[in-house]
């Protein structure tokens, strides 16, 4: 009694309501925008919060009890992956339209080490991949025509040196030449730096 009355005031047990850790995790999974689904070791889905179900065109209803391959075949790539920190970056197409995800596999452990579950969690990166692509395409349509300007000037001022035979205007075309090629180079090493 006295262990109990002193928890009480010390701890202010009371004043905790029961279960509102779990009813706060809940809120936080139903309210995500990542797409979260939980899935047995069958590979039933048991439970997905809404964005999950609404990206599929269903209700969390109609998701719970369905085998993971009728959802979203390519999703048991992930789960035939062993060990947890699985991620993975994949295209999945939903009624009609490819989406490209950010997929993260995190394993479910009862006691003891044994495995229960697994939750995957799936970021839509979609926009973000297109983006990353036009940029790389304007990056090298950009580098490809300084390139060719670049040589484009490069003969022109070779063909002049050779017609030019004053030491003033020569040192002009050099200084053209070595502008040139200094910027040529410098396109190079940003083409690498963009792949690295």
């Amino acid at each position: 009694g006295a262990i109990v009355t002193g928890a009480i005031l010390r701890h202010q047990l009371l004043n905790v309501m029961a279960g509102v850790r779990e009813l706060g995790r809940d809120e936080i999974l139903a309210e995500m925008e990542d797409k979260v689904f939980i899935v047995d070791n069958s590979k039933i889905v048991i439970d997905c919060n809404r964005a999950a179900a609404q990206t599929f065109g269903k209700t969390p209803e109609e998701m719970i009890g369905r085998q993971l391959d009728t959802i979203a075949p390519q999703l048991e790539e992930v789960l035939s992956d062993d060990g947890e920190g699985v991620q993975r970056v994949m295209s999945i197409e939903i009624n009609g339209n490819v989406r490209t995800f950010d997929v993260q596999l995190s394993i479910i452990e009862r006691p003891y080490g044994v495995p229960n579950a697994s939750l995957l969690s799936l970021r839509d990166v979609t926009r973000q991949t297109r983006r990353e692509q036009q940029l790389d395409v304007l990056n090298r349509l950009l580098r490809h025509n300084l390139r060719n300007e670049m040589n484009v000037i490069r003969g022109h001022a070779e063909l002049l040196e050779d017609w030019v035979e004053k030491s003033p205007p020569r040192l002009h075309v050099e200084q053209i030449i070595q502008t040139v090629d200094t910027v040529t180079n410098r396109s190079d090493k940003i083409g690498a730096l963009t792949r690295a």
